[in-house]
């Protein structure tokens, strides 16, 4: 691998990365062919590491797993046992990029912080990258802190995703569920005992006109939205709780500026990119960056469909942490992918039903990915 002088500007982490942040950018190429393939380069403090030989890049094709496709609602448990094979195997086949983090994990250790900015829509499953290492062989999502990035494209934010380092810090929660995704209480976001901290959007174009309001002068800790989410690459037609990307793309949300709102998508696919050919231009758009693109501090947002079950409790979590010590939520994220790594089957010859619906409960838990900065703080006042 190759080593040279960073010469980046990252006006939103002051100029340079920290020690122990590393950022893995993902860039589209074509080949000879017209076929897709991808480069990688890894920024670290050391540097900046890419590929000796072109071979290497253009190896690098599309993967023919996408975990969206696969982690369907109602996935039977031996397709799920497929992709994680099709993971490790996928994973064993990229050995500079093994080289690179096995480097960044030796020098940095359990603190490592990984940015993945990956602007493609190959669906690739970065968290789930197994990372053979003699020391410590893991699911790199199990043992590093995964920030994702998109770019955001703003004229004033110079065509890249500015995660500013910030405490998000308030006491209210503007949030919309579904009612069919509340089987029971235990199923929703809302605390019976601080239920005055909480502001029901009603329904979610409710919620959205409460953001879009111009004369709404209220501040909002966390907008929480959990309904469906349906992938399409028609802008009219991948949606959010029933509305679609292409409508919530044209609203200016002006209540998150100035408001340090962490923004929680708890929908299917609220991550996953679009690539509408209908503009004529090469953007891959998707929910998670029309909320920055609007002032969200952060998000959390998923990259496939997750299950019922752990998508509603995985949020009430987040909450309690942030009403008590306040959370860094790649390292939330991080330890409860490392929770349910737990037990894992050593490999996949002859496996029992339980084993088979622990691997797609770890793989379901890893959907969950965040956008913004590795260092922000998410607190919330107690009620």
């Amino acid at each position: 691998m190759e080593l040279t002088e960073l010469r980046v500007t990252w006006q939103d982490l002051r100029e340079k990365l920290p020690e122990k942040v590393a950022l893995l950018k993902v860039i589209p190429h074509k080949r000879n062919d017209g076929a897709d393939c991808f480069q990688l380069e890894m920024y670290s403090h050391r540097g900046i590491h890419t590929a000796k030989d072109r071979a290497a890049l253009e190896r690098q094709g599309r993967p023919g797993l996408v975990l969206a496709e696969k982690l369907i609602r109602d996935v039977d448990l031996a397709a799920a046992v497929d992709c994680y094979d099709e993971l490790l195997d996928w994973s064993n086949t990229k050995p500079e990029l093994t080289g690179w983090l096995t480097e960044l994990r030796k020098d940095i250790g359990d603190d490592l912080r990984l940015i993945i900015w990956d602007d493609t829509d190959f669906g690739i499953s970065w968290e789930l990258f197994w990372h053979e290492m003699d020391e410590a062989p893991a699911w790199l999502g199990t043992v590093a802190e995964i920030v994702r990035w998109v770019t955001v494209r703003t004229p004033g934010w110079g065509r890249q995703f500015s995660a500013q380092k910030c405490d998000l810090a308030g006491g209210s929660i503007l949030y919309y569920e579904d009612p069919a995704l509340l089987p029971t209480a235990n199923h929703s976001i809302r605390d019976p005992a601080g239920l005055d901290s909480y502001v029901d959007g009603k329904t979610m174009t409710g919620l959205l006109g409460m953001l879009d309001d111009e004369g709404n002068t209220d501040q909002y800790g966390l907008v929480y939205i959990r309904g469906h989410g349906r992938h399409s690459n028609l802008r009219r037609e991948a949606t959010l709780a029933e509305v679609s990307l292409l409508k919530i793309s044209g609203l200016q949300l002006r209540a998150l500026r100035g408001s340090r709102t962490l923004v929680f998508l708890n929908a299917c696919n609220s991550a996953r990119q679009v690539s509408d050919s209908g503009p004529g231009d090469s953007t891959s758009r998707n929910f998670a960056e029309v909320f920055l693109r609007r002032h969200a501090t952060g998000v959390v947002a998923t990259l496939a469909e997750v299950g019922a079950t752990y998508s509603a409790s995985l949020p009430r979590k987040l909450v309690a942490q942030a009403r008590t010590s306040g959370v860094r939520i790649p390292e939330f994220l991080r330890a409860e992918r490392a929770k349910e790594a737990q037990g894992l089957p050593k490999n996949t010859l002859g496996l029992s039903a339980d084993e088979q619906r622990k691997i797609l409960s770890f793989l379901r838990v890893s959907m969950f990915a965040y956008f913004g900065h590795p260092e922000s703080v998410f607190k919330l006042v107690a009620p």
